[in-house]
């Protein structure tokens, strides 16, 4: 009698060991998001930058290029490991980071720089994702009317009164915010074991001395998660030298010199003589910075922390007005007599 293959005992054997030989390689593949053996397992890294740097990107192309099981922390003011041997991911920002320190013993950390004169465009544009109520309307149309006049001439005004502008719109002092750029460039200096690594290189997918430092290779698709997409704008370099004017440049060249040449990057200042700036660069991405930060705010005072805050604002007013009607009424003045 002919037997059946299928049911066969060396054959039945063979279909198991075949399926859970398969079932493992997609677990590894699951696990690790590449499937690659070569990916390290427990490296602790860090990505330090300023802000508007890239350092959201590199952080996606880094995850994307990690497994799963590891911790991944995005903008952490400081870091307390929780458990030993756990691999780690996590981008700070020079200027808000507690701690610096306390990313001294990770094993990989990157300084990850951007042209000056790029950041400063590049973070104009985003301050209004930040923008507190209440909002002095005046203040703002006095800015939003300067990036459009920016946008439809570009040579017409000055990025310095656009700043100008903004500084007024929050009540800040413009060389604050210069200072904050400064800083990052003293970073290294006091940070000499980072590896530092270019926007510039990051956006040209230039990733071979980077992987080297790192031990593995990044497989990154370009995409961000959702909520964090709003800091992508142009993902170009040189930008600047449609945005600046003449009286910028007098103003930032002595700035940001040093970093420049510290930095290797190009000492030419010399401006698009035919400047372009795109709607969708410029105005349109304001606004919708603007509208981004409203609705972050409104879902935050909507949801339970936010309730939470609101009900213990309140009790504090109540608590308040409580005391006061107490003191009035003379009660706490007979309780301290007697």
């Amino acid at each position: 009698m002919k037997q059946n293959i299928f049911f066969a005992p060396g054959r039945l054997l063979e279909l198991v060991s075949r399926s859970v030989t398969g079932f493992a390689a997609a677990m590894v593949k699951e696990k690790t998001g590449t499937g690659s053996a070569n990916v390290p397992q427990r490296l602790k890294i860090v990505i330090a930058g300023a802000g508007k740097s890239g350092t959201t990107a590199l952080y996606y192309a880094l995850k994307q290029s990690l497994p799963k099981d590891y911790v991944y922390k995005f903008e952490p003011v400081q870091y307390v490991p929780k458990r030993a041997g756990e691999g780690v991911l996590a981008k700070v920002i020079i200027s808000k980071v507690k701690r610096p320190e306390d990313f001294d013993r990770f094993d990989k950390r990157i300084y990850l720089i951007r042209d000056p004169r790029d950041i400063v465009v590049s973070d104009l544009l985003y301050r209004l994702f930040n923008l507190n109520d209440p909002v002095d309307r005046e203040k703002l149309d006095h800015f939003l009317s300067g990036v459009e006049q920016k946008r439809r001439d570009p040579s017409s005004i000055s990025l310095l009164e656009l700043q100008s502008r903004l500084f007024q719109l929050f009540g800040t002092i413009g060389v604050d915010r210069h200072s904050s750029f400064l800083s990052t460039g003293a970073f290294w200096s006091g940070n000499p074991n980072y590896f530092v690594y270019k926007y510039e290189d990051l956006i040209a997918e230039r990733f071979d001395q980077l992987e080297q430092y790192l031990g593995f290779r990044i497989n990154f698709s370009g995409e961000v998660d959702a909520r964090h997409r709003r800091v992508e704008r142009t993902k170009e370099a040189g930008g600047w030298r449609d945005w600046f004017t003449p009286v910028d440049v007098e103003f930032y060249r002595p700035l940001f010199q040093e970093f420049l040449v510290k930095y290797d990057y190009e000492l030419d200042w010399t401006l698009n003589p035919n400047p372009r700036i795109a709607a969708e660069h410029s105005t349109l991405y304001v606004d919708k910075m603007l509208e981004l930060g409203l609705a972050a705010r409104r879902k935050r005072r909507s949801g339970l922390r936010g309730k939470f805050k609101a009900w213990r604002r309140s009790l504090g007013q109540l608590l308040i007005a409580s005391s006061d009607a107490l003191f009035a009424s003379g009660l706490f003045s007979h309780v301290a007599l007697g």
